[in-house]
Order: structure tokens, then sequence, then C-alpha cells
């Protein structure tokens, strides 16, 4: 009858050995991925989050950023993020600002998803940032009024805007800051003005933009429409 033969000395040394580099490896990967965090967070100013319905995102910082900062914090907003879709972030000075215009110090785009890379064309884990130049924060005074080179409505189409708004649908307006309705319409003139004839992307962008808490994903394509056109009648007419 044969005996189970016990290991010897060397094979057991030899997976001791084996075990450890593994742990060592392993840690050094762990260590790797820690450290990659760890330099993206020495970059990361603070901001605090003033608005976010949807893919719609604004926060307010105390001072002027850098391009590395303004990345971080579309990566630490971007790691807080759970719904599948495109992101569009503005990054506005808490100061400098008035009830007409912000103070806007950058603009941040990224996707999650194959949905956000279908919104955005970009891949997980990319982030367009753009600066705006020649920005004061702290500030104090507002910037003017065509700093971004959009137009700002005077105070009867900014009434006449949220009237029709509201006559879509109360919920687009709801209980939001008017001024956010006014940010997100100047944005969506922005692509009017990139896009003029891309009707359907037009539409697509508004839908994306312009949401509320129980819309999450926007209003639909036949009110993105009538919203759309709302945007262009009382902010951007000429465009």
């Amino acid at each position: 009858m044969s005996q189970k033969r016990k290991p010897s000395t060397a094979v057991v040394v030899l997976s001791a050995v084996a075990g450890a580099l593994t742990l060592v490896l392993f840690a050094g990967l762990i260590g790797g991925l820690l450290f990659s965090d760890d330099t993206e967070l020495e970059n990361l100013p603070a901001y605090t989050v003033v608005d976010q319905e949807g893919g719609h995102i604004t926060v307010e910082v105390d001072q002027v950023l850098t391009a590395d900062q303004v990345e971080a914090i579309g990566a630490d907003l971007r790691s807080k993020q759970t719904r599948e879709t495109g992101y569009i972030v503005t990054v506005n000075c808490s100061t400098g600002g008035s009830a007409t215009v912000d103070n806007r110090l950058a603009n941040v785009r990224f996707g999650i998803g194959t949905l956000g890379r279908a919104r955005t064309g970009l891949d997980d884990g990319q982030i367009d940032a753009q600066l705006n130049q020649d920005r004061t924060c702290p500030a104090s005074a507002p910037p003017a009024v065509n700093a971004t080179g959009l137009p700002m409505p005077d105070k009867e189409s900014w009434d006449a805007y949220i009237a029709a708004l509201k006559e879509i649908d109360p919920a687009i307006v709801g209980t939001k800051d008017e001024r956010a309705l006014i940010s997100r319409g100047r944005s969506q003139c922005d692509s009017v003005k990139n896009r003029p004839d891309d009707h359907s992307g037009l539409v697509e962008s508004t839908n994306r933009r312009f949401t509320a808490p129980d819309y999450p994903d926007g209003f639909g394509e036949a009110k993105a429409e009538k919203i759309l056109a709302v945007v262009r009648t009382y902010i951007c007419p000429t465009y």
C-alpha cells in the first residue's frame, strides 16, 4: 500500500515565497492606484454644488482655477455620479456674478457608460475642460454682460421666457432659481450658435439640459422642441 508523500521542505519554501511575491505585487498595484487617486486629489480645490438636475451640474468656487484644478473637479464629480448619461458642468465664481449673468470660470464635460459616450463623444475617464480667460475670482464687480459672447435677455424677455416655459410644463420651472433656467437657456444658445442647422441635435441637447427631479432624462422630444423654440425666441432670437 503506497503512502501519501509529504511535500519537501524546498517545495514548502518555494510556495511560501510565491505567496509572498503575490502579496507584494498585489500591494504594489493597490498602492499605485491609491497614489494615482491621491495625486488627483492634490489638485482638487474646494467647490460647492449649487444646482444639479439630470446631467447638468453647476458648482461655485472662491478662486481662479488652473486647468488641472478644473479637471480635478470634473473627476471628483464623475466619481460621485451613478447614472449613465452625458454631464455638463458649469464652474462659476461665487462672487462677481449678478442676477442676469454668472461669473463663469470654466465648462466641463464628461460621460458615463455607452449613453454618456454617445452624448458627449468622450470615453469613460475622459474629461473635456474649457477655461474662460481673463476672469477674476474673488471679484468685486459683475463681469460684462456679453463676456461669454452669449446674449442676455432684458427684464421683459426674461419674464416672458419663464412664463413660456411654465406654459409648456410647470415642472420645467418648478422651484428652481430663475437664474439657473436662464443659464441653461444661454448654454443652449451656445449650441444653437455652433450648430444652427442641426435641428435634431439641438432638440436632443435641449432635452438633456432642461430636466427636473421627476424628469431626470428630460421632458421628451415634443416638449424639448417647444423649449428650444422658447429659448431661441426670448434669449437668442438672432441665432
